[in-house]
């Protein structure tokens, strides 16, 4: 990772360069270069304004545009901008059909829908999700699924979602199990279970 002091000096020499070179074909990978610096320091919405200027650049070859909005969805989630993150989610699966990171802003999306208080939206978006989903896909839109009806205070469909995940995630990472079956139990006790009851459900 670059140190402050090196991040300082890159990005005094780089905009200098963009000042005075405003057409330079090196102009996209300097503000791509840019926006990473502000990125790894956590100046989110500086580094957004970057990869902004990438997308705006007609001659921004596709593979740098792709770069761009990946890191600009990046930018709103870190600094919780919820609603420019939708928008540009929106926007890559749009303008971008082929693009590497279409399955995770599909998953982000229902992560911003729970975010933004959109619990229904949510569900029927992951719900969504699942026609394709496998894996730790499958799992995280297993869990957010029960999670949105647990933020609903709907604690015994919150409890069937946390079983799905359980039950039909056998090639997932463990850990999406495990937080399952802790929010499952917080569940259960908000109905006045025991957090060990058996609840069949349809896998």
């Amino acid at each position: 990772d670059p140190s402050e002091g090196g991040l300082v000096l890159a990005l005094e020499a780089q905009r200098r360069f963009l000042a005075d070179y405003v057409d330079s074909p090196h102009a996209v990978d300097i503000r791509l270069r840019v926006g990473t610096f502000n990125y790894s320091f956590k100046n989110y919405l500086m580094a957004a304004a970057d990869f902004r200027r990438v997308l705006q650049t007609p001659s921004a070859p596709l593979t740098k545009k792709q770069d761009a909005i990946w890191m600009l969805l990046n930018c709103y989630l870190k600094a919780y901008e919820y609603a420019d993150a939708h928008e540009i989610a929106a926007r890559l699966l749009e303008q971008f059909p082929d693009h590497p990171k279409t399955k995770e802003t599909q998953l982000e999306i229902g992560n911003v829908l729970i975010e933004q208080g959109q619990y229904a939206l949510a569900i029927e978006h992951f719900k969504g999700v699942l026609s394709w989903a496998q894996g730790n896909d499958a799992a995280n839109a297993r869990f957010h699924i029960g999670k949105a009806f647990q933020n609903m205070g709907e604690y015994s469909k919150a409890v069937e979602a946390y079983y799905r995940v359980r039950f039909g995630g056998a090639d997932a990472f463990s850990g999406w199990i495990t937080t399952a079956d802790y929010e499952r139990a917080q569940c259960h006790e908000k109905l006045g279970q025991n957090s060990t009851a058996n609840f069949k459900v349809a896998v």
